[in-house]
């Protein structure tokens, strides 16, 4: 019986508020994906963020060690990585073949050991970074400190346009939504403005008339949120599937959260638009009606 009267209720000009709203909220949540997988790309650049400090060949084991424990004290790196040259020079012969010292000698290549620095995401700020150089510049048993400076820029770069432009399609998406939405229930109740004016007439009460249409309201935005769960479901696995190298950057708790978020959107931007709508018909005078 429930679902014999949720049909009749939901046709037409309903109908079409479901596939229009569902299609809004599909959208919403590209916008949210997008973000996500961008933000989570970020958040793994950063966290292979490595810097390089060259030590001098007449640093001794000690001095090293000492320094090393001193970086790995530091809470500003997440993992400190001691390289000697002897390791460097096997992993040159593995990938360019017969390679020997004498040789590596006699073309004056520098092959100092390396300490490999990794900076915690939290940390990773060009002015911190360039503190952390200067300051281990300083050390006497360092060479030279390097770090890619181009690509922390690209970092703080995409990471405030990415954040800039996301925002900017769902505030423009949700403005669109809520002014078709506002449009189209408009017109629902508008097509039963009469009755709204005769149940005043015979005493109803504001929440009495309220409750009908807040109900339908409800269910519009339930199915619809659902449908536009559905469908954004199917477009991760197909995004999955053709771009592999994706999965797994995204948690799946963050598209519970972007679920959780879709649906609460779909249902509050229904219950308002015809809330508003309602009061306005509660509220205009008798006459108006019929214009």
């Amino acid at each position: 019986m429930h679902i014999k009267y949720i049909i009749m209720r939901f046709r037409g000009i309903h109908l079409i508020l479901v596939i229009a709203l569902s299609l809004v909220l599909i959208l919403l949540g590209i916008a949210g994906i997008i973000y996500l997988h961008g933000t989570s790309l970020e958040d793994k650049l950063k966290e292979n963020f490595t810097i390089q400090i060259m030590l001098k060949p007449t640093a001794s084991e000690a001095e090293i060690s000492l320094l090393q424990h001193s970086l790995e004290s530091n809470e500003k790196f997440s993992s400190v990585t001691f390289i000697s040259s002897t390791k460097i020079i096997e992993d040159l012969q593995a990938e360019f073949g017969d390679l020997s010292i004498e040789n590596l000698q006699m073309e004056n290549i520098p092959l100092p050991s390396i300490i490999e620095a990794t900076i915690s995401a939290e940390y990773l700020n060009d002015q911190i970074i360039k503190n952390l150089a200067t300051e281990l510049n300083q050390n006497n048993i360092v060479d030279e400190v390097y770090y890619p400076a181009n690509v922390l820029a690209e970092i703080e770069k995409n990471k405030n346009t990415l954040s800039t432009i996301t925002l900017l399609i769902a505030i423009i998406i949700l403005v669109i939504a809520i002014t078709l939405l506002s449009l189209t229930i408009r017109l629902t109740i508008y097509s039963r403005r009469f009755t709204i004016r005769t149940m005043l007439l015979v005493g109803a009460k504001k929440s009495f008339i309220q409750k009908p249409f807040m109900l339908d309201a409800f269910i519009l935005g339930l199915i619809s949120s659902i449908i536009a769960i559905i469908g954004l479901e199917i477009i991760i696995r197909e995004l999955y599937r053709l771009i592999p190298e994706l999965n797994g950057i995204v948690t799946q708790q963050y598209f519970i959260f972007l679920f959780v978020a879709i649906f609460i959107i779909g249902i509050i931007i229904t219950e308002l638009s015809t809330l508003f709508s309602v009061n306005k018909y509660i509220k205009m005078k008798t006459d108006s009606l019929f214009h």
